[in-house]
C-alpha cells in the first residue's frame, strides 16, 4: 500500500505531467493553425529558411480542422514519447522530482511564454503572419514597446517550459543539460527566423526600421 507521501509524489507527477501535455498541445496549435491568412506567392518574396518549410507548407495549406486535428495528433505523439523518455531516464523507474519549485517553475514559465505569444498576435492582428511577408505599419505598442521580437520570446519560454518538466525526473546534472540543449536549439531556430525577418524589414521600411529598432531590445531585456 502506497504511503501518503508516495501518493502525494505520483499526485505532484502526474500534475505535473498533464501541465506538459498542455504545454505540447498550445505548441502545436500555435504552429499547425495560422490565425490569418498566409501570404500569397507574390508576396512572399523575402528569405524564410523556416516559413518556407514543405511540411509546416502542407500543413497551413490545409483546412482549419485538419490544421487542428493534425495539431493534437502530433501533440499526443511527442508526449507519448517524452513520456517514454522520461521513464527510462528515471533510476529504479521511480519519479525522481527535483523539488516541487521545478514542477511549478516548469508550469509558469511554460504558460507565461504563451501569453505573451497570444498578447504579441493579439496586439498584431491581421498583420500577423507565419511566413515573412513585408508589413503596412509597423506595431510599437503592447509588448512591442519593448521587444522588436515579443512573440518569438514568447515561444522560447513555452519551450523552456515543457523542457524543465520533462526533464523533472533526470538526475540534476542530466536535466540541466537537457533544459539547456532544448532552448539552445530554440533560441537557434529563432535567430535564424530573426536575421531573415530583420533583412525584410530594413530592405521594406529603411530608416524608419532601424530608428524603431534602435529604442527596443530584439529578444531579451538587457541581454539582447
Amino acid at each position: 500500500m502506497a504511503t501518503p507521501s508516495q501518493v502525494d509524489t505520483l499526485a505532484q507527477l502526474a500534475l505535473s505531467n498533464a501541465c506538459l501535455g498542455m504545454l505540447i498541445l498550445l505548441q502545436m496549435l500555435d504552429v499547425f493553425v495560422p490565425p490569418a491568412a498566409l501570404p500569397s506567392a507574390a508576396e512572399h518574396v523575402y528569405t524564410d529558411r523556416l516559413g518556407s518549410n514543405s511540411f509546416l507548407s502542407w500543413v497551413w495549406a490545409r483546412s482549419p480542422s485538419e490544421q487542428f486535428m493534425l495539431a493534437v495528433m502530433t501533440a499526443l505523439l511527442l508526449w507519448w514519447l517524452i513520456l517514454i523518455l522520461m521513464k527510462l531516464t528515471t533510476r529504479g523507474g521511480e519519479a525522481r522530482a527535483w523539488a516541487g519549485t521545478w514542477n511549478v517553475a516548469g508550469c509558469i514559465i511554460g504558460l507565461s511564454g504563451w501569453g505573451l505569444r497570444r498578447w504579441a498576435k493579439r496586439t498584431l492582428a491581421a498583420l500577423f503572419t507565419y511566413q515573412i511577408s513585408a508589413p503596412t505599419t509597423l506595431v510599437a505598442s503592447g509588448p512591442y514597446s519593448l521587444l522588436l521580437h515579443p512573440g518569438y520570446t514568447g515561444n522560447m519560454l513555452h519551450i523552456c517550459g515543457a523542457a524543465i518538466l520533462a526533464a523533472k525526473t533526470m538526475e540534476p546534472q542530466a536535466g540541466v543539460a537537457c533544459v539547456v540543449l532544448l532552448s539552445s536549439l530554440t533560441v537557434g531556430a529563432l535567430l535564424v527566423r530573426i536575421v531573415d525577418e530583420e533583412a525584410m524589414l530594413l530592405a521594406h521600411l529603411g530608416s524608419q526600421w532601424s530608428a524603431h529598432a534602435a529604442d527596443r531590445w530584439h529578444l531579451v531585456p538587457v541581454v539582447w
